[in-house]
């Protein structure tokens, strides 16, 4: 496949961890927070990860449906749902924070939140959002703010920040599907020039689509995933490689290409998938991520009157972070739950580093987690609202 140098990540160095928390309620519509003691050694930590709540952003002034990427320094934070009266529409506005000037901004009494960057040429409410060399892509309705579904409108553009203008691109094409048959994108990968998407729709078929960046031109296949080999060998361009790789509700959110292996996040664990340069691979070895479920929060947690309460963990808030050198931060909420309801909610960090082995077969490997910490964060009520968007600046 294309070369992949350019995707590999570099140290995290002097760089920090953020996350933009959403708030269900209240004056705050979400908050952006910065952390500390974030264990990336063996050396045990007496404290648990701490937030810092660095901004907050009023439900006055930034609506709900808004989508997060940051690009360098800058966190772009898009779109959203606007409301006038009873009539509700997509945003097109921008802004742009700019992390190094947060504090500086602070002291002056002024807003470090700019729209210095031009308005989309549509609307986008909850939009699916990711950076892809250097460039911002959002593709338009990741989810439908007045129903639980999701469902992907179509529209879609690229921002680049060295012109300062978002370019349209191809719209998402839906097929023949009913109102009742909604595809909504939950996962991708980025390859060289390629972005593959994994996309569910109502009726439980999966879809794989796959856009090329470079001649700026998509691909389908809306069959379900389980298909035969004899499927596969029809299956248009390189889809067909993506088909083993994105299986059932598999890819969540963004992914990374470390040393010619994607790690992705996948339900309760860590996907790794072996990339060759061979354009015409049909398969792509994949593996798990050993070890990530033995430290996920799986305690007990008592209580006198309602009697133990068992935690699960809640995949839309799950985000996976790449902090240079093969090692990871699986950030998770984790939910305790007494029957149905809901009792407690933490935010975990789990910190680890990937580590090829042999097995004892010849010629093949597995990954495995050499796990640092496993810890709920401090300073946050997770049953306040949910997770949006965990990254590294």
């Amino acid at each position: 496949m294309a070369d992949l140098e350019q995707q590999r990540t570099s140290s995290m160095g002097q760089k920090s961890m953020y996350m933009v928390f959403c708030f269900d309620e209240g004056p705050i519509r979400y908050t952006l927070y910065s952390f500390t003691n974030i264990n990336l050694t063996h050396t045990p930590r007496k404290q648990s990860p701490r937030s810092i709540a660095m901004l907050q952003m009023s439900s006055d002034k930034f609506p709900p449906g808004m989508g997060f990427v940051a690009l360098g320094s800058k966190l772009y934070c898009i779109g959203g749902q606007l409301q006038k009266g009873e009539q509700k529409f997509s945003s097109k506005k921008v802004f742009v924070l700019d992390l190094n000037t947060i504090e500086t901004c602070h002291k002056e009494k002024r807003s470090p939140l700019v729209e210095e960057v031009a308005d989309m040429h549509e609307g986008k409410c909850y939009p699916y959002v990711f950076e892809m060399q250097g460039k911002i892509y959002v593709l338009d309705g990741y989810r439908n703010i007045d129903a639980a579904e999701g469902l992907a409108i179509g529209s879609f553009e690229v921002f680049d920040p060295d012109v300062g203008q978002w370019g349209v691109l191809p719209k998402y094409y839906q097929g023949d599907l009913s109102e009742y048959i909604r595809s909504f994108v939950f996962g991708h990968a980025a390859v060289g020039d390629r972005v593959f998407f994994r996309s569910d729709c109502i009726d439980c078929r999966c879809r794989l689509s796959s856009f090329d960046t470079k001649n700026r031109q998509w691909f389908y296949d809306n069959r379900c995933c389980w298909v035969s080999d004899e499927e596969k060998k029809e299956m248009p361009g390189y889809i067909s490689a993506w088909n083993d790789a994105f299986k059932e509700h598999a890819v969540v959110g963004s992914s990374f290409i470390v040393n010619d292996t994607l790690y992705a996040l996948q339900n309760g664990c860590i996907g790794a998938y072996h990339i060759s340069n061979n354009e015409d691979d049909r398969y792509i070895p994949c593996d798990v991520v050993r070890g990530i479920e033995t430290k996920l929060p799986s305690k007990l947690v008592k209580d006198t009157y309602s009697g133990p309460f068992h935690s699960s963990i809640f995949i839309p808030e799950a985000g996976l972070v790449h902090l240079g050198d093969e090692k990871f931060c699986l950030v998770t909420g984790a939910t305790y739950r007494n029957d149905y309801a809901i009792v407690k909610k933490e935010i975990v960090f789990l910190t680890f580093q990937t580590i090829k082995q042999k097995s004892s077969k010849a010629d093949q490997v597995f990954w495995w987690a050499d796990i640092y910490d496993s810890r709920a964060v401090e300073g946050i009520d997770a049953l306040l609202g949910m997770v949006l968007y965990t990254f590294v600046a």
